[in-house]
């Protein structure tokens, strides 16, 4: 009978950097044997973890009957530590992230209350400009803020069975869309898919990033008098003004009257990406 490596059951309690398995060897009385029959069966076992260490003890020895031999095992691995320019191996993925942020053109403040100080000359009376920035007699200038926007990419290794030209073209459709559920724990509508680009191993797996952004979903903010406006992260927010003459000041202002939300990005069913976590 040939020498046969078999793995005890529930033999992989995992903590965080080691873990044992515990192995049962037969079909041979010798001790090298055992070891390099252990070996090359537990080496190619776990892609991502390597063999620290190595033990085995006999059970049962019968030097006249190898079949009923029986040695055990055990193996202790530890995780492979990846170097930034290794390349991913099958099974493996890589995660980058950034919160740089984005920049956006607004013309109000989102909260009345985050109107901070007005200062005048002696004796003027200003204008409540009802949250608008930079505002004139001929319109609202506003200005470019800075706003959260994380970023983040992930590089997955996926079989050539997996990336067929239907695939490919999914990801096509994907491209430039919104999540339709949660993705990542960002809300519906807070991430948007930008892209994926690929590379394949000759004629073996395929080597795929896809890119991400996500933006906050907001509730209840207050434009003017107009409150309890809600936006998911990728909507547009654009507000309409009408000029309105303060008597009191003798001057015209800009007041908003309508606040629009548009949905400019279509959703989509990410799980067709084929990477859940």
């Amino acid at each position: 009978m040939p020498i046969e490596v078999n793995e005890k059951i529930g033999s992989r309690p995992t903590g965080t950097r080691s873990s044992e398995w515990m192995y049962t060897i037969t079909g041979t009385a010798d001790h090298a044997e055992a070891v390099q029959a252990l070996y090359d069966d537990a080496d190619g076992s776990n892609g991502t973890w390597k063999i620290e260490n190595l033990q085995v003890d006999p059970v049962y020895i019968d030097e006249s009957d190898a079949d009923a031999c029986i040695w055990e095992g055990s193996v202790t691995f530890v995780p492979v530590e990846r170097k930034k320019d290794d390349p991913l191996e099958a099974g493996q993925s890589q995660y980058n992230f950034d919160t740089g942020g984005g920049s956006q053109h607004i013309t109000h403040i989102r909260n009345a209350a985050h109107h901070m100080v007005t200062y005048t000359i002696a004796g003027a009376a200003e204008p409540d400009m009802k949250g608008g920035i930079g505002v004139t007699a001929d319109g609202i200038e506003g200005c470019d803020i800075m706003v959260p926007v994380f970023n983040f990419s992930e590089t997955h290794i996926l079989p050539s069975a997996t990336v067929t030209q239907a695939y490919k073209g999914k990801l096509f459709e994907l491209t430039a869309r919104t999540n339709a559920g949660v993705f990542r724990g960002l809300a519906i509508g807070e991430c948007l898919f930008l892209g994926a680009s690929g590379t394949q191993r000759g004629d073996g797996d395929w080597e795929i990033t896809f890119r991400f952004a996500g933006s906050p979903n907001v509730l209840g903010m207050q434009i003017g008098e107009i409150t309890d406006i809600n936006k998911d992260g990728w909507e547009y927010l654009w507000v309409r003004s009408e000029r309105r003459v303060d008597a009191a000041a003798k001057i015209i202002t800009m007041s908003p009257v309508t606040v629009h939300i548009e949905q400019v990005y279509e959703s989509g069913d990410f799980d067709d990406l084929e990477i859940a976590a």
